[in-house]
């Protein structure tokens, strides 16, 4: 496989991950589709399309076996990043349950409001700074105990949460500060909150 076909099938990759993330995570799209649109997208690159025509026949065998090569690399490459991401999904919802009682516990003692969900491939633990602005954390049950530790730090100072817990994202969220009374009230009602 030449360096150029190998440029385009990296950055072919690199754009479907959040698409093969989201088919592993059941939440739409299928990998066989997903394929498909990557090896067509590649020969398109690739013989930049000209599919046959003003190409020496040597050149344009040459080009298909290249092509025949991508399009392994890219089945393989789609198959394992789907493996990937759906074990990493299946870990999340194992760890969810323990992760919402020791989560739960901890910030309850400390009386901030929160919520705890999974979402695609992870677990994301959703504190309110100030109005419309929140953090969202995501935890394992690795980092839960630290995470508990550092949420009121991470509240009044959000702009150094980043330093303290990698992965922290700083959301402005008007919709969820209009509900996250409501939906916070439920969760103290129940532990476990999906």
């Amino acid at each position: 496989m030449t360096k150029q076909l190998e440029r385009i099938v990296n950055r072919l990759l690199s754009d479907a991950e959040s698409e093969i993330r989201r088919a592993a995570c059941g939440e739409g799209g299928d990998t066989g589709r997903i394929l498909s649109n990557l090896m067509e997208e590649a020969e398109f690159r690739f013989m930049r399309g000209r599919r046959g025509t003003g190409i020496r026949p040597e050149t344009l065998t040459r080009r298909e076996a290249e092509l025949r090569e991508a399009f392994a690399v890219l089945e393989k490459e789609v198959g394992d990043r789907f493996a990937l991401f759906r074990r990493r999904r299946t870990v999340a919802l194992i760890e969810y349950p323990l992760l919402a009682a020791t989560i739960g516990d901890g910030l309850r003692k400390r009386g901030i409001p929160f919520l705890l969900e999974t979402r695609l491939d992870g677990n994301v633990l959703t504190v309110r700074v100030v109005s419309e602005y929140f953090l969202e954390i995501p935890v394992t049950l690795e980092s839960a105990d630290r995470t508990v530790g550092l949420v009121r730090y991470c509240i009044l100072r959000p702009d150094l949460a980043h330093e303290e817990i990698p992965g922290i994202r700083r959301i402005r969220n008007h919709t969820l500060a209009r509900t996250w009374n409501d939906r916070v009230s439920a969760l103290s009602l129940s532990t476990y909150h999906h």
